[in-house]
C-alpha cells in the first residue's frame, strides 16, 4: 500500500509537472509570437533599406542626368519663348529676302510635352525659299517639318517658289 507521504510527494510532483509544462507551454508561445515579431521587423528594415538603396540610386541618376536635362532644357520651348521663336523664324525670312505668311498655330497637349503646330506660306525664288527650309529644318530646337509643299513658277526668267510649310515644336510642359 501506498503511503500517505509518498502520495503527497507524488501529488507534489504531479502539481509541478503540470506547473513545468504550463511554463514551458508558456515559454514556447511567447517565444514564438516574438519571433514572429522579430520576422516582421526584420522585413520591415530590409523594406525600408531597399527604399534608402532606390532613392540613392535616383539621386545618383539625377545627378548624373543634371547636365543632360539642362542640354534638355536649353532646346525646348517655354510657352514665353513661342513669340521670341515666332520672330527668329520671321527674322530669318526677312535674312532670306522671302515672304512669310504664318497661317495656323495649334498648341497639342501631350503626356509630358506640348506640340506646337505652326503652317506658313512662303514666297520667293527657289533658292531662297529653299535655304530657308533648309535653316528651319537645322533649327537649335526640337523641331521639325511634317509637311512641305512647293509650287514653282517661272516667271521672267525667275524660277519662283510657293511653299506651304506645317512645323512642330516640341515645347516644355509644367505641371499646373
Amino acid at each position: 500500500m501506498i503511503t500517505k507521504q509518498a502520495k503527497e510527494y507524488f501529488g507534489l510532483g504531479l502539481v509541478l509537472a503540470v506547473l513545468g509544462v504550463a511554463v514551458l507551454s508558456y515559454v514556447f508561445i511567447s517565444t514564438h509570437n516574438n519571433g514572429t515579431e522579430l520576422i516582421q521587423a526584420n522585413q520591415a528594415v530590409l523594406d525600408r533599406s531597399a527604399d534608402i538603396k532606390a532613392y540613392a540610386e535616383i539621386e545618383a541618376l539625377m545627378a548624373k542626368s543634371a547636365v543632360e536635362r539642362a542640354a534638355m532644357e536649353a532646346i525646348l520651348l517655354t510657352e514665353e519663348d513661342t513669340i521670341n521663336f515666332l520672330a527668329n523664324v520671321e527674322s530669318l525670312a526677312l535674312d532670306n529676302n522671302v515672304e512669310l505668311e504664318t497661317n495656323t498655330l495649334v498648341v497639342e497637349d501631350l503626356v509630358s510635352a506640348q506640340v506646337l503646330n505652326v503652317s506658313f506660306f512662303i514666297t520667293g525664288t527657289s533658292k531662297q525659299v529653299l535655304s530657308l527650309l533648309t535653316q528651319l529644318e537645322t533649327l537649335p530646337r526640337v523641331s521639325y517639318l511634317t509637311n512641305v509643299d512647293i509650287t514653282y513658277i517661272e516667271n521672267v526668267g525667275l524660277l519662283e517658289a510657293n511653299a506651304a510649310v506645317t512645323m512642330a515644336v516640341i515645347m516644355k510642359k509644367y505641371d499646373q
